[in-house]
């Protein structure tokens, strides 16, 4: 028999959802903020939304983890907590945001819009603050879905 490599365990599945969601809340904070006062790079964007599906596939990995829910509350001391509907909210919210990337980038016939060629080399596209004023709002909604 081989060494299970593959078994995560609830613990585990746990703190990583744990860390991936705070650190998930930050960086979307942090991009919230950003582009409300500044131009905001096209890089950033697209980093974000690299952000959105690796905490969307990890949160969907743990979510199918035999047990999860009744671990969380047992570790977080509040057997009231309906983790369940909580983490639908989160992972509702992570996708609404994909969704507006996906959306509101521009593109051409799913090829994305990013950089320009020019004497100088390559220009990476930039977003006003007033472009990005819908991303902040489904991002706000994702913000408050994280405590």
């Amino acid at each position: 028999m081989a060494f299970p490599a593959h078994t995560q365990s609830l613990a585990d599945g746990f703190v990583t959802a744990l860390r991936t969601a705070t650190r998930l809340k930050a960086y979307a904070t942090e991009i919230r903020d950003f582009s409300e006062v500044e131009y905001t790079s096209a890089n950033q964007i697209i980093q974000l939304y690299a952000r959105l599906v690796e905490a969307k596939v990890l949160f969907a990995s743990v979510a199918d983890l035999p047990g999860i829910a009744a671990y969380a509350q047992e570790q977080l001391g509040d057997d009231q907590l309906d983790i369940a509907a909580e983490f639908l909210a989160m992972t509702a919210q992570i996708e609404n945001c994909r969704q507006w990337v996906l959306s509101n980038f521009p593109n051409y016939n799913g090829y994305i819009l990013k950089d320009t060629l020019d004497s100088t080399g390559i220009v990476v596209r930039n977003f006003s603050p007033a472009e990005l004023s819908s991303l902040r709002t489904v991002l706000d909604t994702l913000i408050t879905t994280i405590d």
